[in-house]
């Protein structure tokens, strides 16, 4: 997959949709958005029309031209030239060079249709319009065609014509509940240290409410601080005590609290920087105060980047009951630098690779090839890592995209959760959560196999990737009546009888499958220890 370049530069004719395309295709890369005739506007406080009626062209293209050696300087930014800015070869030499070079083009009527209901373009003051247009065009079109990339625009929405830009670089990581909104999942190494990288991933707010946990602020808070501080970006700080029990009504009224006395407002902005625990407080805190302001996560933990952070569920845990109390809250974006997981102690990293094998199930991927992926990972291997959390939250993005709310194919994401969560909270602090998860699924493979639904030997396959991970398959297990009273209380159950996601085969997962307590009872050997 072609890396990202410094600068992507939209070239075409007025109305071809440099602007409105240009800031939907920095927001799926997490790039800054400038559009040369706005940074014009901005620094005359005159509109374009206006500088031509007093001063001229000639006076125009010299503050384009100041404006193209600026922005030659400049990295991950969206850069939306002027209709004619290309044109001239020094200027085009400025913008373009270190530049991914992209022409968007439109029919006439398209043309027409946008330069009429936008208005004042100068050299469109002519009375017949279509020959100035087609005049134009060929013209410029011998400049247009060295373009690395050509997109028509007619008759496409801005977000989907971006995308079709964004797929010269790789498949887009975007979350579409289908409701207009996108959330855009960014694997960036590096991240946390870059300041320049920060600056144009983040929104405009100069002032950011940062929520971690303590681990994470004295590992990357002084970092992080110092970048948003070379970006010019005010922060506010909320470090909570790390681990699950802050996931709980007593933090998250401290979250709140710290939002309402440092006059958070609406238009402000929340980043969760830290693991699942977090990602998921830090969501839910954005979606209540105000009635929602915006948030952006960091994840720090594998976990977090291959699956919590990613997709909007946020929760707190309440009483012994994992989860029970959340909301649906996308974040604008989320962003993982994998370079973070260098950081983790390995059996949080360990913990992660529960996830991915979640994930692996889901599509099939699991198999003897993924051994050494696997074996990699759970050493440290950065580089590893990485191609597993690019996997990971891409085929999360999918399936959140496919059901958002979780009616239907979203709840395959709980395989091995619904043991998992119970045996987790009756460990008292022995079992971590993705430990717990993978014990959980090779439950549920137990019971798949007993019921006649299992098509294949998934216990062995989860089991020999669980090992390659390093992650336990036994367990020394409490009273069978406490996991099934946890259970019962799981929120996916419907009308008091236990729900379960279960394996056909890896690729086959069937969710809302009813579970006996026998049954349950009997899969707990799969693990005992």
């Amino acid at each position: 997959m072609p890396e990202l370049p410094r600068r992507i530069l939209l070239t075409g004719f007025m109305g071809s949709g440099k602007s409105s395309v240009g800031r939907e295709l920095a927001r799926l890369l997490g790039y800054r958005f400038v559009d040369t005739d706005a940074m014009i506007v901005e620094r005359t406080g005159m509109e374009i029309p206006r500088i031509w009626e007093l001063h001229g062209e000639g006076r125009f293209r010299e503050l384009e031209l100041e404006c193209c050696r600026e922005l030659a300087e400049a990295i991950y930014v969206v850069i939306a030239s002027g209709g004619g800015t290309v044109l001239d070869p020094e200027r085009r030499e400025l913008l373009a060079r270190g530049s991914h070079v992209v022409n968007l083009t439109a029919d006439l009527e398209c043309l027409l249709n946008r330069i009429e209901s936008e208005g004042g373009r100068p050299l469109m003051f002519t009375d017949d319009i279509e020959e100035r247009i087609e005049g134009l065009l060929a013209e410029r079109e011998p400049v247009y065609r060295i373009a690395d990339q050509r997109v028509d625009t007619s008759y496409l929405d801005p977000l989907f014509a971006a995308r079709q830009v964004a797929w010269h670089f790789g498949e887009p990581r975007l979350v579409e509940p289908g409701d207009g909104k996108v959330s855009a999942v960014h694997v960036l190494p590096g991240l946390l240290r870059d300041p320049v990288r920060l600056d144009a991933l983040l929104p405009a707010q100069e002032t950011v409410f940062m929520l971690t946990d303590e681990n994470v602020m004295e590992l990357h808070g002084d970092a992080l601080a110092e970048a948003l501080a070379i970006a010019d970006r005010e922060v506010r700080w909320l470090s909570l005590p790390a681990g699950e029990g802050s996931k709980s009504l007593e933090h998250l009224q401290i979250v709140l609290t710290f939002l309402a006395e440092n006059r958070a407002n609406r238009d402000s902005l929340l980043l969760g920087l830290g693991g699942g625990v977090v990602t998921d407080i830090a969501g839910l805190a954005a979606s209540l105060y105000m009635r929602g302001i915006s948030c952006v996560l960091l994840p720090t933990s594998l976990m977090g980047m291959v699956d919590a952070a990613i997709g909007g569920k946020t929760a707190i845990n309440f009483g012994s009951a994992k989860n029970l109390v959340g909301s649906f809250h996308l974040p604008l974006c989320v962003a993982c630098d994998p370079q973070a997981l260098a950081t983790l102690p390995e059996r949080e990293l360990r913990c992660g690779l529960a996830e991915v094998v979640k994930y692996d199930m889901l599509s099939a991927a699991i198999d003897e090839d993924q051994s050494a992926a696997y074996s990699a990972a759970s050493r440290g291997d950065i580089a590893a890592l990485t191609r597993l959390v690019e996997r990971c939250s891409l085929q999360k993005c999918s399936v959140v995209s496919s059901d958002f709310r979780e009616q239907g194919e979203r709840k395959l994401l709980n395989f091995g959760h619904t043991i998992g969560h119970a045996l987790e909270a009756l460990s008292e602090g022995l079992l971590t959560h993705g430990e717990a998860v993978g014990l959980g699924m090779l439950c549920a493979c137990r019971i798949a196999e007993g019921n006649g639904m299992a098509q294949a030997d998934n216990e062995a396959i989860v089991r020999r990737a669980l090992e390659q991970c390093r992650l336990p398959v036994e367990h020394e297990l409490p009273e069978p009546a406490a996991i099934l009273s946890l259970v019962k209380l799981d929120k996916k159950n419907r009308s008091g009888q236990i729900e379960m996601v279960l394996p056909v085969r890896p690729g086959e997962l069937m969710h809302g499958i009813p579970v006996e307590r026998d049954e349950l009872i009997e899969s707990l050997e799969a693990i005992r220890r």
